[in-house]
């Protein structure tokens, strides 16, 4: 059975429609807000929800289920594209926007529907058949935990954890912070293949990592056309003594699609930025979104140092962009920890493969594709 299928026999279901849903969302959403260490945050995706689905993938699909009272008590989405899994290149879908009203009518009736949602989309050629699924998880959301991760009956899925990542937030730098150990070059058009050349060879040693063998629709072309100002003159390289790539990112910043809108701070982090304020970095108030620029497609290859090279790039940044709150990145391994004179703030991420029961198990020795920006 495919997805159309299943939603015909399930009138509570139905594809997300803009004209008729949009509101409805964005009011479930502002409703359950994220903590993320020391600050609450709320996602807002106003004014067209789906446009962070379209820098996801081209294909893309969001489900909603509404009670009898006609109200959303869940919606989930799914971003469909081809990914590497164990070096071969597979139909791949990611799991995000997973929200419910947290009734009693979602928990009965979501988990089950969840399952057959799963169920449906492998057999959804229109979708790829998708056979692996990615999801992510803050560490600190004990609710999902207990619904989905360590449910106390079978589910007839299972979410098997991948990695551990933390994302970590850069607000500025401390006085007498060392110049960078590496010279960064900004990219022209005459470094493109060769920087498809090294996103390929590194996203191919990951468990869903992302495709650029320059292939018609590989992330490369995908994301020419879904993300404003991807051009290749905004990636920064360092190439080493041979004029080899061997790191490189794209600072970019997803404001027209998505946004953290503080909430509430801590009483702590307001007298950290009260004191940042007073040293001139741009700091966030309640009920203000914050500005962030994220270090997307971050690549950098095992002969040359990660800290130092993550460091040559927030630098850079920070020049080039003085007027954000902070610069974010995600950090898998916890490279992160060997940078210093930096103020920051870190929330770990769990990443998670779901499966049915009956899935083949991935490789918790892989590293895993995360492109924090798109989530």
């Amino acid at each position: 059975m495919d997805l159309k299928s299943y939603l015909n026999q399930n009138p509570s279901l139905k594809i997300y429609e803009s004209s008729h849903d949009q509101a409805d969302v964005f009011h479930l959403m502002d409703s359950s807000a994220m903590t993320a260490g020391t600050m609450d945050l709320i996602y807002d995706r106003t004014p067209d929800f789906e446009s962070l689905l379209r820098c996801q993938s081209s294909l893309h699909s969001t489900v909603i289920g509404r009670n009898p009272k006609k109200n959303i008590f869940a919606l989930v989405s799914f971003s469909f594209s081809q990914k590497w899994i164990q070096g071969i290149k597979h139909p791949c879908a990611y799991v995000g926007d997973f929200r419910t009203d947290f009734s009693r009518y979602s928990t009965l009736q979501w988990r089950q529907i969840y399952l057959n949602l799963l169920r449906s989309l492998q057999n959804d050629k229109d979708f790829g058949s998708p056979k692996y699924f990615l999801t992510a998880i803050l560490k600190k959301n004990l609710a999902a935990f207990r619904v989905l991760v360590q449910p106390k009956k079978d589910l007839g899925f299972y979410y098997q954890q991948l990695a551990e990542v933390a994302m970590v937030n850069v607000f500025g730098f401390l006085w007498g912070a060392p110049a960078p150990k590496y010279e960064l070059q900004e990219a022209t058009h005459q470094d493109e293949a060769a920087i498809r050349e090294f996103l390929n060879l590194q996203e191919k040693e990951k468990n869903f990592g992302s495709v650029f063998d320059q292939s018609e629709a590989d992330c490369w072309n995908e994301r020419k056309k879904s993300w404003p100002h991807f051009s290749i003159e905004n990636f920064l390289i360092i190439k080493d003594n041979t004029n080899k790539i061997v790191a490189c990112t794209l600072p970019w910043n997803p404001d027209f699609a998505k946004r953290m809108r503080v909430q509430k701070l801590s009483l702590g982090l307001k007298i950290v930025f009260k004191f940042l304020n007073f040293l001139g970095v741009s700091i966030p108030l309640e009920n203000e979104s914050l500005k962030i620029i994220y270090l997307t497609h971050l690549n950098i290859a095992p002969s040359i140092s990660k800290a130092e090279a993550v460091y040559a790039f927030l630098r850079k940044v920070r020049k080039l962009h003085p007027e954000v709150h902070m610069i974010s990145f995600s950090d898998e391994n916890g490279f992160s920890k060997k940078l210093k004179s930096l103020i920051r703030q870190s929330t770990p991420v769990l990443l998670f493969s779901v499966s049915l029961k009956s899935d083949h198990k991935l490789s918790k020795s892989a590293k895993v594709g995360f492109e924090m920006s798109l989530v």
